[in-house]
Parts: C-alpha cells; structure tokens; sequence
C-alpha cells in the first residue's frame, strides 16, 4: 500500500512539473559550474526555472543515471528534457530506493558540465577528453590575447604615426637618377614607393616642411629614407643619391 502510494504521489509531482521555460533565464545562468550534485538536483527539483517536462534526480526517471566507476563521474538527466548534467569526482552516486519510499541520495560530486546534447555529455564524462578540451581552451585564450596584443600595438603605432607626421597633402611624384626611376605616391601621413626594380616600400612618417618640401621616413626597408623639394634626394644609411622628383 506504501509503495503504491509513493509512486502516485511521484506521479503528481511530474505530472505536475509542465510549465515552459519560454523567457526564463538559461539554465547555465543559474546553475553554475563547480555546484555540488546535492544543491543541482534540489535547486532543479524546487526551481520553477526548471519545470519543463519532468524532475531531475528522481526515483522514476532513475534509468537515465550513468556512473563511470573509471573516471569516478556521473551522468543525470530526467528523460524527457535535452538537459545533462556531468559530474566529476564522484565516490558515492545517486541512488533511489522503493525501500526509502522512493526517496533518493544524491551522493557526492560537483558539477563538471551542462550540455544539450547525449553524445556530447557522455564525453564529457571522459577525464581524458575534459583534459584535452581544456589544453584547446588554454590554446585559445592565449591566442585570443596574443590577437589583442597585435591590435593594441597597431593601434600604437598608428596612433605614433599619425602624431609623428605633418603632412595631410596627397602627392605622386617620379624620381629619376639616370635610367633609374623610382615611383613615390604621398597620401597624408604615410608614402609609397615602387624602385626601379619593382621593389614596394612603405613609409610611416611623412612630414611637410613650411617651404614645401616633404622627408619620408619610418620606411619598411631599414636606412631608407626621401627628402622631396627644390632639390631632391635618397638617403641610403650614411650615403645621399641626388634624384630628380616630378
């Protein structure tokens, strides 16, 4: 009589668990990562948050526990809803009784994952593949940062640029030594050029002189350098070519 009293009053309880979750808060949102497997499933069973369909940790959806004795995890998830929860360190699992009118212990634990997907959950019951997932994540992040690190430093060195250089005018200009001709376009605060041999550098700095005149430093080949005006001339290292510039 007992036990067919129990199982009707189950019965109610998840019978009675069928609100929506329509515009609740994500059930990552609530249950954290690092809980106890004690406070999910009574935070799960108590929380309207988490009436879907059917309870979590109970006598009836019983089957759905899976117990890794190798990894000493746990997997829960009530049946019906596509939510699992993974456990880690886990000695004693959660076990349900008819002895204990149908009343269950949840054990010991703390929760490792919350995934939407069987297959997925089930490796993440894995220490092998938690440990390689987290070497990715590790991997990642410092991608991540060494990305941010580059975008920071471009924009320093843009920002150096631009404070560094005077000009805002737009010029082209060819600059002729003998049979050689070199191609220098100017747009405000940095230049390019095409040598003679088809060699593209660049140059960061560009500055205006009160006579007119432009100098083209900061250039991507080291020891090059333009001084563009009345009189015209490359500066390689210690040495100054004179070019004729229009």
């Amino acid at each position: 009589m007992k036990k067919l009293f129990c199982i009707v009053v189950l019965g109610l309880l998840l019978g009675g668990c069928t609100a929506y979750t329509v515009g609740k808060p994500s059930i990552t949102e609530i249950i954290k990562l690092g809980s106890t497997k004690n406070s999910t499933c009574r935070f799960y069973f108590r929380s309207k948050e988490f009436l879907t369909t059917h309870v979590l940790c109970n006598y009836l959806t019983q089957k759905n526990y899976e117990y890794d004795t190798v990894n000493r995890t746990e997997l829960i998830w009530n049946g019906v809803s596509e939510v699992f929860f993974i456990f880690e360190n886990v000695n004693v699992p959660l076990s349900c009784s008819m002895k204990r009118l149908g009343i269950c212990k949840f054990g010991d634990g703390t929760l490792r994952k919350i995934t939407f997907n069987i297959t997925e959950a089930r490796k993440w019951m894995n220490n092998d593949f938690v440990k390689s997932e987290k070497k990715k994540e590790i991997e990642r992040e410092k991608q991540k940062k060494k990305e941010i690190e580059r975008e920071k430093q471009k924009k320093i060195e843009l920002e150096k640029s631009e404070s560094a250089s005077s000009n805002k005018l737009n010029r082209s200009f060819v600059c002729s030594y003998g049979g050689e001709k070199s191609r220098i376009k100017i747009r405000g605060n940095t230049a390019s050029e095409i040598t003679a041999i088809g060699v593209s550098i660049n140059y960061s700095i560009v500055d205006l002189s009160d006579r007119g005149a432009f100098t083209l430093t900061g250039s991507s080949k080291a020891g090059r350098a333009w001084f563009i005006g009345a009189k015209s001339f490359l500066l390689l290292g210690a040495s100054t070519i004179p070019y004729d510039c229009n």
